[in-house]
């Protein structure tokens, strides 16, 4: 029943699995809430204190779902811009370094021949 409400809002939501992106999504859902099903366990068993949390396939696969199709960009331009946002400590630190003094005296240069 689960599968039949999932394969209609693929079909109702028009889901284009010529974008890699949503492939992948679906891919995993399906991979992870079958083999978490079937591994010996049965489920994933999280201990927190006295408190113990058992995962099924189902609810595996919807977090794992849930999770990359929040990370994952949305178009494939979407990839380019994603590299941008992940700037590393050593690129920030060069970024927030002040210009150096050739390019200020430049810059001086060219607003006092404006004055002029």
């Amino acid at each position: 029943m689960i599968s039949a409400v999932g394969v209609r809002n693929i079909v109702e939501n028009q889901v284009d699995f010529s974008k890699s992106r949503n492939v992948i999504i679906a891919a995993l859902i399906l991979g992870l809430s079958v083999g978490v099903k079937y591994c010996t366990a049965g489920a994933i068993n999280i201990s927190i204190g006295s408190v113990d949390i058992a995962l099924t396939g189902l609810a595996v696969g919807a977090l794992v779902g849930i999770i990359f199709n929040a990370v994952l960009p949305l178009d494939e331009k979407d990839y380019k811009g994603a590299s941008k946002a992940f700037i590393t400590e050593s690129e920030a630190v060069i970024s927030s370094q002040p210009p150096r003094m050739d390019t200020k005296r430049k810059n001086e240069k060219k607003s006092q021949s404006r004055k002029r």
